[in-house]
């Protein structure tokens, strides 16, 4: 079960996976569990990261450019589990889980212990396979809570598990980010207890204590990935210094 500390902020550090290349995605997961982290975000390539900023944008291209594909990403995750029981979070756009089968997907994460999937694009649910397949699987789809679902935060929490993702308009600084976090975490909070993770795609440390004062954790999805061609080392370093 993916543990997220109510007590401590959680930090969920986020790698994309194949940049700089998926052997080294492997030493990166093993690296952040031993530095501490409960929970490590793998961030599927794309070739249309429409939702992601400029720096997940650039590590997908260089991972494509290396032939990095969900098969290899699963690989690489296998070869981490030898070494890892870090709880693991899928971060993907829909399409790549539809080419791979909704079944099959959802069976392969269950195996390898892929706790959470992050669906970015993911359609209306009613009419849609996957989230059934990975119920069926035993993995947990994150619930994604926007600005512009704040009124319809009920539904979207009412089955979710693990924690609720909240995910701030594309861009937004500092400031920005705190005001949309003032304005959604209240209305999550009235339906649910489970905890509230928040993206923040900033590109500088440390994070500002009004966005840790509102949520439970953050997910730094800028601050790892550009420093990802340093060195799984160096990802250790980045962690413990946020999180000491």
């Amino acid at each position: 079960m993916t543990n997220v500390d109510v007590e401590k902020k959680t930090i969920v550090p986020v790698i994309v996976a194949g940049d700089p290349s998926l052997k080294r995605t492997t030493e990166q997961i093993i690296a952040l569990g031993q530095a501490g982290a409960t929970l490590v975000a793998v961030s599927v390539p794309f070739s249309d990261p429409v939702g992601d900023g400029p720096v997940i944008q650039a590590a997908d291209v260089r991972a494509l450019d290396n032939g990095t594909n969900l098969a290899g990403v699963f690989a690489a995750i296998a070869q981490a589990r030898a070494e890892t029981d870090v709880a693991i979070q899928l971060t993907l756009y829909a399409n790549v889980a539809y080419k791979y089968g909704d079944t099959a997907f959802a069976e392969k994460c269950a195996a390898l212990g892929i706790t959470d999937v992050l669906v970015l694009d993911l359609p209306s649910q009613e009419d849609d396979p996957l989230p059934a397949a990975l119920r069926a699987a035993g993995v947990n789809l994150v619930a994604v809570v926007t600005t512009n679902s704040l009124h319809t935060v009920a539904p979207l929490v009412a089955d979710a598990a693990h924690f609720i993702f909240v995910m701030p308009i594309p861009g937004s600084n500092s400031g920005a980010i705190a005001d949309q976090l003032r304005l959604l975490v209240p209305e999550i909070r009235q339906h649910t207890d489970l905890p509230i993770i928040a993206e923040i795609g900033l590109p500088d440390v440390p994070i500002p204590a009004a966005i840790l004062a509102a949520v439970d954790g953050v997910y730094l999805d800028t601050v790892f990935p550009a420093a990802a061609s340093a060195g799984s080392e160096k990802l250790s370093a980045l962690f413990q210094k946020l999180t000491a």
